[in-house]
């Protein structure tokens, strides 16, 4: 911009206006934590971002170079589905209102898969009567079981159902 300044006429120059350069945001991968382990298919993943200067635009949740998710409002979270077992580096990249992004620092994890569900244990047959038998079954997740009953070992006939931790059948 011009300047001139009307009492002193010899008082003449150019004033040039600056804006402040635009500061990127900070970003930090919460969770999961680094070299934790993760049991399941699903990862929770949170991250920590704000802008010094304006606001966070959005958050973006990678595994590598490929896009996990995208979050554009606080809290900023994404649920990983469909993890298969193995070791993953993620991180969070937070883009503010001007553009500016910053990546956070790499998370490295462990997905290990879940156990399998345990089978019945079934104890061994105790003689109570002639032609009666009685057994325990004891499982650790609750289930619902039959008891069937065959003269030929084709044609079944449900005799009880039962729902072990523990359960008795006689």
């Amino acid at each position: 911009f011009p300047y001139f300044c009307a009492v002193h006429s010899f008082m003449t120059g150019l004033v040039s206006v600056q804006a402040a350069a635009n500061q990127p945001p900070v970003v930090r991968l919460i969770s999961p934590a680094d070299g934790s382990t993760v049991t399941g298919s699903s990862v929770n993943l949170e991250a920590d971002a704000s802008d010094p200067d304006g606001t966070v635009a959005k958050v973006e949740f990678f595994q590598g170079s490929d896009l996990l998710g995208s979050v554009t409002a606080s809290p900023y979270t994404f649920a990983w589905s469909n993890v298969t077992a193995g070791s993953y580096t993620l991180t969070a990249k937070a883009t503010d209102n001007s553009g500016a992004s910053t990546t956070s620092a790499p998370v490295q994890i462990q997905v290990k898969a879940p156990a399998p569900p345990s089978a019945p244990q079934i104890s061994v047959p105790n003689l109570v009567t002639s032609g009666k038998i009685q057994f325990t079954v004891q499982c650790t997740r609750a289930k619902t079981y039959q008891v069937l009953s065959s003269p030929d070992a084709r044609n079944w006939t449900v005799l009880e159902t039962i729902s072990p931790n523990p359960a008795e059948f006689t």
